[in-house]
């Protein structure tokens, strides 16, 4: 689960375990993910006056700094990039007033040619992680991504962690053998 560069950090962390061979989670949630950092898609633009949190520019700098030299392209910076082949079901929130929005919809349009498994939520008039903050809403994201973390049978091939295991600060259950 992650939110805004989380998101796509999330997503990209997927991308380089399913193509190692490590273990992939049961599903993921995205809440106002940033996807590409190139701010390339011209949609982004009649957006950018209505969302108070994010710019068009500032995007762009954070992927670059994050990049540290390298392309932006590369999907470990931008997700959207990378193959979406093999990765587990996603759930995704997004709003209509939201930057990253038309980068969202190339990512649902990916979603369906690559035969990814996606729930993708927009919410009307609603503004960058406008989820996390206090404000009510008649269906929060909190309510409706509860359900995903139900177990789910493991995809072929790979395995997951154990649910339910305790985890200890800085210890990921999937690092420790199973009993």
């Amino acid at each position: 689960m992650g939110d805004s560069a989380g998101g796509g950090m999330a997503l990209a962390l997927a991308q380089v375990a399913r193509d190692t061979g490590r273990a992939l989670p049961g599903r993921l949630v995205l809440l106002s993910p940033f996807l590409d950092a190139t701010g390339s898609n011209p949609a982004i633009d009649a957006l950018e006056p209505l969302d108070p949190m994010l710019s068009k520019l500032g995007g762009i700098e954070c992927g670059r700094v994050y990049a540290g030299g390298d392309p932006v392209t590369l999907p470990q910076v931008s997700p959207i990039y990378g193959s979406l082949r093999g990765l587990p079901p996603v759930t995704l929130f997004i709003g209509t007033h939201d930057v990253l929005l038309p980068d969202c919809r190339t990512y649902r349009a990916l979603a369906e040619q690559q035969g990814l498994p996606l729930r993708y939520y927009e919410y009307e008039g609603m503004f960058h992680v406008w989820m996390l903050l206090p404000m009510p809403e008649p269906m929060p994201p909190s309510r409706r991504s509860s359900r995903p973390w139900r177990p789910i049978k493991p995809r072929s091939g790979h395995r997951r962690c154990a649910p339910g295991r305790a985890v200890q600060p800085g210890i990921s259950p999937c690092n420790k053998e199973r009993r």
